[in-house]
C-alpha cells in the first residue's frame, strides 16, 4: 500500500519535505521594544508655554520656532 499524498515524509539527506532548515532552527527570537517616553525628543526638552493673556499670533509664532505642528 502506498502512502497517501497528504502524509508527511522525511528524508535522511535533509533536503526533502518534513525536515527543518538549519537556519530557521538557529534564529533566535528577538523582542522588539517600542518607543518609550525617554526616546521622544519632547520628553527631553523644556516646556514651552504662553501667558493666559497672549494673543493667538504669539502662540502661532512659537510653534514653528520650537518645531511644533
Amino acid at each position: 500500500m502506498a502512502p497517501s499524498p497528504t502524509a508527511p515524509t522525511t528524508s535522511a539527506g535533509g533536503d526533502g519535505p518534513g525536515t527543518a532548515e538549519p537556519e530557521a532552527a538557529a534564529v533566535e527570537e528577538e523582542t522588539e521594544a517600542g518607543l518609550t517616553v525617554g526616546d521622544l525628543p519632547s520628553a527631553l526638552s523644556e516646556v514651552v508655554s504662553i501667558r493666559p493673556d497672549a494673543t493667538y499670533e504669539d502662540a502661532i509664532t512659537l510653534m514653528p520656532i520650537h518645531d511644533f505642528s
